[in-house]
């Protein structure tokens, strides 16, 4: 028994002392999240810290076949409807707070499409658009809200229907976040600060929005002239793809406040992107392997290193990669979507030698 006690804390001093990709990868294990009944894809777009999933399923219809989903753990996929009534209405969720609250776009009565916000238990809520619906309908869309609901997103004006960002504070109608002096601009992400990210213009300019004051210009990297920005964490920290070398090379960037842009690189084809940062600084997206290759692969920037998500993944189904990598919450849970075009969830578990001497 006394050399089984030594021998398992020489073991466990063995293991904490090593260096390398072994200590420094973290493990994920793959959940495949399925889809409604009666489709075969999805994709997932949005995860809280409590675990909840959001995105958009099959769910079998002919004629709008992609509905809004909510996955919490432990249940069944649940169809979120649509703003009209019926399974022919399309609808899609791109973002949950961490009070369960969920937005995204969804076909109304008149099949146009408005921005939605859902709250437990209860039905969607239309947000309606910019401005309010003067002659031909207008259409919006929402992609993240924060957790105090305030909402960003894009929404058509009603005398001449270009596109607009807008934020949309609880009990206020929408206000328009405004375009750079561009013709049109859609806001992605929002921290709870406030903070807005998106872009501008059909040649595309990354900006930043806080509250009360002007839009900023994020610039781009090095070479480039063009930029999108689609995430912010709580520490203002900026994600998203901008052009470099020429306008040939589109790579992920990581903006800090006060900062030059920072290239995050990619995994040799030539493209990279950024969708989300946690409050971590944990950075996922997608990245082009080869150049020419129309097959890329989810990743995780952590620390200053790229990694290939797939390569981090301990159970992942023969023939079966991650293609994309959407979300990332802040215990360092990741969404997307795999290879076999169904939404994913990985959650992060401890090495296996190290869980067998807990055990004991």
């Amino acid at each position: 028994m006394r050399s089984l006690f030594f021998w398992a804390m020489a073991t466990l001093t063995c293991i904490l002392s090593l260096s390398g990709p072994i200590q420094a990868a973290t493990r994920y294990y793959f959940h495949d999240l399925g889809s409604l009944a009666g489709g075969t894809k999805s994709e997932a777009l949005g995860i809280n810290d409590a675990g909840q999933v959001v995105g958009w399923s099959e769910n079998g219809d002919t004629v709008r076949n992609h509905r809004a989903f909510l996955k919490v753990p432990g249940q069944p996929m649940q169809d979120l409807g649509a703003l009209g009534e019926g399974n022919e209405f399309y609808s899609e969720a791109r973002g949950i707070n961490n009070f369960g609250q969920i937005v995204g776009a969804a076909e109304n009565t008149h099949h146009v499409y408005h921005a939605f916000l859902k709250n437990t238990g209860q039905p969607m809520q239309d947000l309606g658009v910019l401005g309010g619906e003067l002659g031909n309908p207008s259409h919006s869309e929402a992609y993240a809200i924060n957790d105090f609901s305030q909402v960003v997103g894009g929404s058509t004006l009603p005398y001449n229907g270009n596109l607009h960002a807008f934020l949309k504070n609880p009990g206020q109608e929408m206000q328009d976040l405004g375009t750079l002096g561009k013709d049109l601009s859609l806001a992605f992400g929002i921290n709870d600060s406030g903070q807005a990210v998106g872009v501008c213009g059909a040649f595309p300019t990354a900006f930043l929005k806080k509250p009360g004051e002007p839009m900023e210009d994020l610039g781009s990297l090095s070479g480039g002239d063009r930029s999108r920005a689609n995430g912010i964490n709580n520490a203002g920290q900026v994600v998203g793809w901008s052009a470099t070398a020429n306008n040939l090379i589109f790579h992920a960037f990581l903006k800090n406040p006060g900062q030059e842009m920072q290239d995050l690189g990619d995994l040799g084809g030539g493209y990279s992107e950024a969708y989300a940062i946690n409050d971590a600084g944990q950075i996922v997206g997608v990245s082009a392997t080869s150049v020419g290759s129309v097959s890329s692969k989810a990743v995780l920037w952590e620390k200053g290193v790229m990694h290939d998500l797939s390569n981090l993944t301990v159970n992942l189904p023969s023939g079966v990669f991650l293609y994309q990598a959407r979300a990332i919450n802040n215990k360092g849970w990741i969404v997307g979507q795999s290879s076999n075009e169904r939404a994913f969830l990985l959650t992060t578990t401890t090495p296996l030698p190290l869980l067998l001497l807990l055990d004991k």
